[in-house]
């Protein structure tokens, strides 16, 4: 799995975990990942700043009957 992925997977995780999916995309918390060689930084963008994000960053989810736009960077 790429970091991308990773890091996407991480935070929607973190953000079942805690019951924050169903809320929309304000209501979630970012994700942090160290470990081995890398960091993963992921959070939820509303989807009108997703548009804006450099090409690569933006990993689209759905979950809890919502769509969500992850930014992660590693």
């Amino acid at each position: 799995m790429d970091g991308a992925h990773e890091g996407a997977f991480a935070w929607l995780t973190l953000n079942y975990l805690l019951g924050k999916l169903d809320k929309g995309p304000a209501a979630t918390v970012a994700a942090i990942d160290l470990g081995g060689g890398s960091v993963q930084e992921a959070f939820a963008l509303p989807h009108d700043e997703a548009t804006v994000a450099p090409a690569g960053y933006v990993t689209p989810l759905k979950a809890g009957g919502a769509a969500f736009s992850v930014y992660v960077h590693r």
